[in-house]
């Protein structure tokens, strides 16, 4: 009671925007694609926190959904951006762009073979090259146990089976092998062998031709040999080029021939010696 109010005192302070959020927004779960992209879906979506009467309005034209990762798992963060604020009241606001979940899961991966050609081995080993449908960029590793000819003899176009199929690798998680063995073909080549007419080898005029004898290499395991050498035609005396003639190893070898030369030479004449 002992005093008078002057006057009124004044001071500033601050009014800062209201925040905020965003119900409603759900993402699509999807199946892995290599990539965080993710669907959202906005019809729902609704400002959580504006005072009653003020004119605000969600825009969700520019929304956008992104997974935490690429990889594969259930309830998966999924952040979303793009979302904005207008009308007569929206600078009164801060909006916070929400979170939803998602799941992602593995993807179907089927695994083919190549058959490469081999050379004549006598065994059925074969050998591959796996080929699969990831996605472009993805690091994991195809094997594959064994691989096995149909038969083991020269032809085109042998079945070949591949067995024990597997995945591994960085990535090898994010799908779902669909198989473990696969079927190709391929070819078996005949095994060079070379074959070369012995040289030196002749006959004396008039007689019969012998059977021209060779040696072959490689030979290991041992081939069998059917037919014979022969020669270029004539009788006279001098030199004629040794041919493969009917000579073969069977389907299974490829021969190359080296030729010699066969001579023909006069027979022996022994003159009667005179003493004068």
């Amino acid at each position: 009671g002992n005093y008078v109010l002057d006057s009124v005192a004044t001071d500033t302070a601050d009014i800062t925007a209201k925040p905020l959020t965003v119900s409603g927004i759900t993402a699509q779960d999807k199946v892995y694609d290599g990539n965080t992209q993710a669907v959202i879906d906005t019809t729902t979506a609704t400002l959580v926190g504006k005072i009653t009467g003020d004119v605000v309005t969600l825009e969700v034209t520019g929304a956008l959904g992104t997974f935490a990762d690429k990889n594969v798992g259930n309830g998966k963060d999924v952040a979303v951006s793009g979302l904005s604020i207008s009308g007569d009241d929206a600078g009164n606001y801060s909006l916070t762009q929400p979170t939803t979940t998602a799941d992602i899961t593995v993807r179907d991966l089927t695994v083919g073979a190549t058959g490469i050609d081999k050379v004549y081995d006598g065994t059925t080993a074969a050998t591959v090259v796996l080929t699969d449908n990831r996605v472009t960029g993805d690091v994991f590793t195809a094997i594959y146990t064994s691989a096995s000819f149909a038969d083991a003899n020269a032809g085109s176009g042998i079945s070949v089976s591949v067995i024990g199929i597997s995945i591994a690798g960085v990535d090898a998680g994010n799908y779902n092998l669909l198989n473990t063995t696969a079927a190709t073909t391929a070819d078996i080549t005949p095994k060079p062998i070379t074959v070369t007419a012995n040289s030196g080898q002749y006959k004396i005029f008039g007689t019969v031709d012998p059977v021209f004898a060779y040696t072959s290499a490689p030979n290991d395991p041992p081939v069998a040999f059917s037919g014979v050498l022969s020669r270029a035609p004539g009788e006279e005396i001098g030199g004629y080029a040794i041919t493969q003639g009917t000579l073969s190893a069977g389907s299974n070898y490829a021969i190359n021939f080296v030729s010699a030369t066969f001579r023909i030479t006069g027979e022996l004449m022994y003159l009667p010696f005179v003493r004068k």
